[in-house]
């Protein structure tokens, strides 16, 4: 097997130049741009769905004559709102990194959009234990689910947002490192 370290690193050169349009660093402009259109329905699809989802919910409650929400409704109108703190304070962030190919944002920003990025996943994913908690009673339990108030879902859902809002922390806790 002949092999040479010249032919090899011209060979990478060329294969690395396909591709890449005259970017800092070698960025392929190409694929930045899949990822930016593919990024920006992703917050699309999320922000207007979502959106959606919560208006369907402000006007039951306002011309349904109800004056709570059943407990569904109640984890629904959580989940939605996690799903759109994951859309703002990370796919937008991310979106905005991968246009401009850099941050822009200071040291506070980029504590801010790290503990963004944690927040909205880790209260999805509590709110949806809670929601299974929920279910599991009512399923498994159902003369005794009557005997749970709605206030045992708030609390649950209560819960799942202290839990998420605490268990972020270490992402702005962290200094930088100066090597």
């Amino acid at each position: 097997m002949n092999f040479s370290t010249e032919n090899f690193s011209r060979d990478l050169e060329v294969n690395f130049a396909v591709g890449v349009e005259n970017s800092p660093k070698g960025r392929n402009e190409n694929l930045a741009r899949g990822e930016i259109a593919m990024l920006a329905i992703i917050f699309l699809v999320t922000v207007i769905g979502n959106s959606t989802v919560l208006l369907a919910l402000w006007t039951r409650r306002r011309y349904a004559g109800r004056k709570k929400l059943s407990r569904m409704y109640f984890f629904i109108l959580h989940l939605s709102i996690a799903d759109l703190i994951t859309a703002f304070l990370t796919d937008l962030p991310q979106l905005a990194w991968d246009i401009t190919f850099r941050f822009q944002g200071g040291f506070f920003m980029c504590k801010v959009v790290k503990y963004g990025q944690t927040l909205g996943p880790y209260l999805s994913s509590y709110i949806l234990m809670a929601t299974a908690v929920d279910r599991h009673q009512a399923i498994c339990y159902p003369l005794t689910y009557c005997s749970w108030t709605s206030r045992r879902s708030k609390v649950m859902v209560y819960l799942a947002w202290m839990a998420a809002l605490l268990f972020c922390i270490p992402q702005v806790s962290v200094q930088p490192s100066n090597y």
